[in-house]
């Protein structure tokens, strides 16, 4: 696979003081074709310079335990977030981002449902097809996320077939292959996507908290989706 066609779809989920269930979905694509290189080139540099942490180091953080790769050389520092956001800054690369709510009605099962979990990956490709359609850009072919399991991803792929459905003069869309990471450790890409997603989750739960990676996200966003707000009932899928 081409690493300069690829995108990468990363997920957060969180629950809102009201009880809604709230999904976050960021689609990550790359600018040039040596985005996700100069992501790897400057994660890279910054390792070699503060060498490897111990494995026993203490403490966790919501980007060690979403981003453990990427956030490992900052894992002994008080600057996790602030340097964790300065690398995002400088990956070339735009994002998409699309936010689920749903109301949960009383006795209404917690988590977010798979099926609107891949809506909201259908509906990120929907905001790339304006990208995708720019004279001179090169669409990407490839487009990475977590492998979900055999019936997640079952629902993923026919959310995508719909996706496909909803852009029928979108000539990329039909040379988009849909594809589950299969290893253990997520790339480097994957997990930046992730980082972007949960720190806009964080963003939603609390918009005046300091949140250096939100703001390092929001300088990258395709579009402008604040307050972005999709309601659906619970228990529908």
């Amino acid at each position: 696979m081409a690493l300069d066609r690829m995108a990468f779809a990363g997920t957060a989920h969180a629950r809102a003081a009201n009880g809604e269930k709230i999904h976050v979905q960021a689609l990550c694509w790359p600018v040039i074709a040596t985005a996700w290189h100069t992501l790897s080139q400057a994660w890279s540099a910054v390792r070699a310079e503060r060498g490897t942490p111990p494995h026993s180091s203490s403490g966790t953080s919501w980007l060690k335990e979403r981003a453990p790769q990427l956030a490992e050389p900052f894992w002994s520092t008080t600057a996790e977030e602030s340097s964790v956001a300065a690398l995002v800054a400088r990956t070339p690369v735009e994002i998409a981002i699309v936010v689920l709510r749903e109301r949960v009605s009383e006795g209404g099962e917690p988590g977010v449902g798979p099926t609107i979990a891949w809506q909201a990956l259908a509906n990120s490709l929907l905001a790339y097809d304006q990208v995708a359609r720019t004279p001179g850009r090169q669409p990407c072919t490839v487009l990475v996320t977590a492998n979900p399991g055999t019936r997640s991803e079952q629902q993923a792929m026919g959310e995508y077939v719909r996706a496909r459905t909803r852009l029928p003069d979108a000539t990329w869309i039909r040379d988009l292959q849909l594809r589950f990471w299969e290893e253990p450790a997520d790339p480097l890409p994957l997990q930046l996507a992730n980082v972007a997603a949960e720190a806009v989750a964080r963003y939603l739960l609390d918009e005046k908290a300091v949140n250096p990676v939100f703001a390092a996200v929001e300088s990258k966003l395709a579009h402008a989706p604040f307050p972005l707000r999709h309601h659906v009932k619970a228990g529908r899928r």
